[in-house]
């Protein structure tokens, strides 16, 4: 509890800003990844006509200036491995730097956005978001505990303070503490070369992931019909070294990572031919209703 109510301390004290231009904040309350990346590249493909930006912290980059995604062969040490994931997948240009207020004021100078996303940031206070999106996994819901005791940063009473709950998993209700809520599965749309060319599935690999839950990665492999050899674990952001993963090409089996894992391997300097990645759409229920309550939001303002 004294994580939460230091947090509740540092939100009290800091001054919050309505920006001028709309801004969805995508977050969570627990530890741990429940699919806010995701999510933030689903809503920025379906608000494209907003021309919508992605404002992001970059956890784990080495690099304190700001930077703005706008290649995809940019290094990931500079701008974080989930920045550079967003753009491969959508082509916007994604702002990183721990002060998102900052990279507000610069997008909005530099590029005149309708919307403004903002990746993992319900627990950024300086920004009063315009609509606010939690993330869940239905798991985790039986047991909610406040961080030491549990998962969860803030007490189960703070959902009442964001606007819409997505539930990842087969989450059946239309509510959650009094908000509208959405379920929300991912659907694997193929394996892709180095070249972002579609392959034919292939019978046998070696798999390796470096993801909050690489659990699921290799779970999604197996329900594919795809035989996992070996799987190789690695920490969430991991940054891979030549050495680590060199061995894993020797067994003459493709090798297989998700696309967040794969933005990284250029840094390696190994060549690519052999590696391939897993990637995926991300489903949402009721899409039509959860995308006209966050629009019709935005169009209050």
């Amino acid at each position: 509890m004294l994580y939460y109510w230091m947090s509740l301390i540092h939100r009290r004290m800091v001054k919050s800003i309505r920006t001028d231009i709309p801004s969805i904040a995508v977050g969570n309350f627990s530890m741990g990844g429940t699919g806010k990346t995701p999510l933030t590249i689903f809503l920025t493909h379906k608000l494209k006509d907003l021309n919508p930006v992605v404002l992001s912290r970059g956890h784990g980059r080495k690099d304190r200036k700001v930077q703005m995604v706008r290649r995809r062969d940019m290094d990931y040490h500079l701008v974080g491995d989930e920045p550079l994931l967003i753009h491969w997948k959508t082509g916007v240009p994604v702002f990183v730097h721990r002060d998102r207020l900052l990279t507000y004021r610069i997008a909005k100078h530099l590029l005149e956005p309708g919307v403004v996303i903002l990746d993992d940031a319900l627990q950024y206070w300086r920004i009063d978001a315009h609509v606010r999106i939690a993330l869940l996994r239905e798991e985790e819901l039986d047991g909610w505990r406040v961080f030491p005791f549990g998962l969860y940063r803030e007490p189960i009473e703070e959902v009442r303070r964001v606007d819409m709950v997505v539930v990842k998993g087969r989450y059946g209700h239309g509510e959650f503490m009094g908000r509208p809520a959405f379920s929300m599965r991912y659907i694997p749309s193929g394996i892709f070369d180095h070249r972002g060319r579609k392959v034919k599935k292939p019978e046998k690999v070696v798999a390796f992931s470096g993801i909050a839950r690489n659990q699921d990665f290799i779970e999604t492999l197996r329900e594919m019909g795809i035989q996992v050899v070996e799987f190789h674990p690695f920490p969430d952001h991991h940054p891979y070294r030549a050495e680590e993963l060199k061995p894993l090409l020797d067994r003459g089996l493709p090798v297989i990572t998700t696309l967040k894992d794969f933005v990284k391997l250029r840094s390696t300097g190994l060549k690519l031919n052999n590696f391939y990645y897993l990637d995926v759409e991300v489903e949402i229920s009721r899409e039509e209703e959860f995308l006209s309550i966050i629009r019709r939001m935005i169009d209050a303002e």
